[in-house]
């Protein structure tokens, strides 16, 4: 007999540049029923970290797993 084992069924849904504004949050007047439904069914997120304020970092290190400032993707300003 085999044994498999079952892995997980995961959807990552990543955004930027928004806010908790959505009904899974208790914004009683977004209508957001497709996430909603997601955020019902699978696990909703109340705490959330970002590596860097801007989304370009942030983004980089979701995509590489790596802190920007080690790979030379953090945004420095202009001087």
């Amino acid at each position: 007999m085999s044994h498999r084992l079952e892995r997980p069924n995961i959807l990552w849904i990543t955004l930027e540049d928004t806010s908790p504004r959505m009904g899974c949050y208790g914004d009683p007047l977004a209508r957001t029923p497709n996430i909603d439904r997601l955020a019902n069914e699978g696990t909703l997120y109340r705490n959330a970290y970002a590596v860097a304020g801007v989304c370009a970092p942030s983004r980089s290190a979701v995509v590489t797993g790596m802190y920007p400032t080690l790979i030379g993707t953090r945004q420095f300003p202009k001087r």
